[in-house]
């Protein structure tokens, strides 16, 4: 179950349970998402093996980021022929796909930390078919039998086909017991109806998510995001009418709310200040907001995006990406790995940093590196580059936004303004303390510093599990920084910084004599050591604000920046032979630049953009069955900074009108 979209509201008012049909979606049918409905990547990627070919002299090709989008860039354009370097400034591959091992951990032991991406659905699309094409998911005998099933491991990998719907249940609040903690006390929610306390914004979300939004007289102002879906599904299997009443219905969306806030959204709604129906018909009260703020919408708090735009959160209800998450074993770095391993590179530098580049389309590309001198890359030119990393490493660690013949002055600037989020998690080894299948809570949501607590388990047959004791976005990251700040290097030290954050953690277990008991197995497992308070090679923590490499975890646009993301997303399309003159030959790619960042379809998405954009201008580019490609994508689909909404009420409603027969089909009136 999910918090998104309860499957049985056992308690919701009646007048409330409207838009049962809407809920109809098949999970695993492939659509495209909201702000590109035109183009289905994984419908193309299974049209076309290879994707394009090379035409010319001209397939020396760079990609700076060993990430998931630039080793996605990496393969396909090696497999269409272009002669790839691959550099990659960390040790090792992967980027923000970040599976590690506690440092005293057996080398084939299945507990990991994702310390980068961990919860995957079946709506990563591009992911799944990367995933199934490769058969990189280890499928052990009770696999698909839920949580906490063991997952028996063998000494070699076993590449079994199956795609992420194939994995077992991530567990996010409500699909397993959950503590839930704030200044109204302990609660212990067991997922199956509206946790105590908490049932207003609950309902109130689910009724957005189920009906959208309605005017005050009950006109539907704006569709369902589940109806959108809907609409996305349909236009995939080619109907026209979907795709045209899905893009009015987004664009309704955004003229309205392109410069609002996740929370000034949610106010205007909740509390009836604005001319529309209040979602589940309870008004919510200030402390309601906070009671929001650390359930979140599925996975979690989300009191530390209030700031966000409302488009940024809500695009991702309508794409499926805050339902049904799995996680992965063996770990999401696997699947760059595999890109690469299947690619063919020409090169692959680890440990090099790429600091500057010289030169143009016309005359070819050399750069300057921190690293080891190496030929792949030393008085090479190249033909294209395709720069893959966060927008922050684009600005800070090169000279790719200050450099017209490099990046185009607008596209920089939307590198330099839209925000990327902070991000901080602490992971513990720990004793595996529940039984499979009982009704041990496993996860606790709280309002304090700690904000939320995951224990995951990797089928690990000695008993251990992993336990992420926090994970935290923007000011909460902040302060965790100041939690966990040495006074000998003014680094973050791991360990003093788990120590308080249990300390923030045990102010709750004076509530509860049970939530108590949880609580002491939520401490780290050492290995070997005489010492137990020795337990340093027990934890691992990350914030990615401040490597080195990335400067930031993902970007979180801020109400407005929606044009700064469509800017970016779709600078490869300047590879378009009929303008040749915009083409620079420099391609970016990474999850920063995508609509939706923090997400893996949004990172590998931006990469085969990329890879596209270098095969359109060195050679040809194959489309799908239709002649589709990410080079036919319509760019100016959406007008993301709009006249008033004053000047477009009358369209709007129009628009909403005319979707009703779409979304309801010619079956079901």
């Amino acid at each position: 179950m999910s918090f998104l979209v309860p499957t049985a509201p056992t308690s919701h008012p009646p007048e409330e349970s409207g838009g049962g049909d809407a809920l109809a979606v098949p999970a695993a049918s492939s659509f495209a998402y909201v702000d590109t409905p035109d183009f289905r990547y994984d419908g193309w990627l299974a049209h076309n093996e290879p994707r394009g070919a090379i035409g010319r002299a001209e397939g020396d090709v760079l990609v700076i980021g060993g990430g998931v989008s630039g080793t996605a860039a990496a393969y396909e354009l090696s497999r269409a022929g272009c002669r790839v370097t691959l550099v990659e400034a960390e040790p090792a591959l992967g980027g923000r796909c970040a599976s590690r091992r506690f440092k005293d951990e057996p080398p084939r032991s299945p507990n990991l930390v994702e310390l980068g991406a961990m919860r995957f659905t079946e709506s990563l699309f591009v992911m799944s078919y990367y995933l199934d094409r490769f058969g990189c998911v280890e499928l052990g005998p009770s696999l698909g039998s839920g949580l906490g099933a063991p997952l028996i491991l063998t000494l070699t990998r076993r590449h079994v086909r199956g795609g992420i719907g194939a994995l077992p249940l991530f567990p996010d609040p409500g699909v397993v017991v959950t503590w839930l903690c704030d200044a109204d006390g302990v609660v212990r929610w067991d997922g199956q109806d509206a946790p105590q306390g908490f049932e207003t914004v609950y309902y109130g979300w689910h009724a957005l998510a189920t009906n959208g939004i309605r005017r005050s007289d009950g006109a539907q102002a704006f569709m369902a995001p589940m109806d959108l879906r809907r609409l996305l599904q349909r236009s995939a299997s080619g109907d026209g009418g979907a795709l045209a009443a899905a893009t009015a219905a987004w664009q309704a969306y955004i003229t309205a709310f392109q410069g609002r806030s996740f929370y000034g959204v949610l106010h205007e709604l909740f509390t009836g200040a604005g001319p529309y129906e209040i979602p589940g018909g309870q008004p919510w009260a200030f402390d309601d907001f906070d009671k929001f703020g650390t359930i979140g919408v599925g996975s979690g708090g989300f009191g530390a995006l209030y700031s966000v735009g409302f488009l940024e959160i809500y695009r991702l209800i309508i794409n499926g990406l805050e339902e049904d998450q799995r996680i992965l074993r063996p770990g999401v770095r696997i699947l760059p790995e595999e890109l690469v391993a299947r690619a063919g590179l020409a090169a692959l530098v680890k440990n090099t940093q790429v600091t500057r580049i010289h030169g143009s389309l016309q005359e070819g590309f050399r750069v300057e590196y921190e690293g080891e001198p190496t030929d792949a890359l030393t008085d090479v030119t190249f033909d294209r580059i395709v720069f893959a990393a966060t927008t922050r490493a684009m600005e800070i660690t090169t000279n790719l936004t200050s450099d017209a013949a490099l990046l185009d002055a607008r596209v920089a600037t939307a590198v330099r303004r839209v925000h990327v989020a902070s991000s901080a998690k602490v992971a513990i080894r720990i004793r595996k303390f529940w039984e499979d299948g009982d009704d041990t809570p496993r996860v606790l949501l709280c309002d304090n510093v700690v904000r939320q607590i995951y224990t995951l388990d990797y089928g690990a047959q000695d008993g251990t599990a992993v336990a992420f004791i926090t994970y935290v976005w923007d000011e909460d990251a902040t302060k965790q920084q100041g939690l966990g700040a040495s006074s000998e290097n003014y680094g973050v030290d791991k360990v003093k910084l788990y120590q308080n954050l249990y300390a923030k953690l045990l102010t709750y277990a004076e509530r509860s004599p049970e939530l108590a008991a949880w609580i002491a197995h939520i401490v780290p497992y050492t290995r070997g050591s005489a010492n137990p308070g020795d337990f340093a090679d027990s934890i691992l923590y990350v914030e990615w604000q401040s490597q080195p490499h990335f400067n930031g975890a993902f970007k979180l646009s801020y109400p407005g920046q929606d044009r700064y993301v469509q800017t970016m997303f779709f600078d490869y399309l300047k590879a378009d032979p009929d303008s040749p003159a915009a083409d620079t030959g420099v391609y970016i790619a990474g999850d920063c630049i995508a609509y939706t960042s923090g997400w893996v379809d949004g990172a590998l998405q931006t990469g085969l953009n990329a890879a596209a954009a270098v095969l359109t201008s060195t050679g040809t580019l194959y489309g799908d069955a239709h002649g589709q490609s990410p080079m036919t994508i319509n760019k100016d689909r959406f007008d993301y900074f709009p006249v008033p909404v004053a000047s477009t009420t009358k369209a709007f409603r129009t628009a909403a009108a005319s979707t009703t027969k779409a979304v309801n089909g010619p079956g079901d009136e």
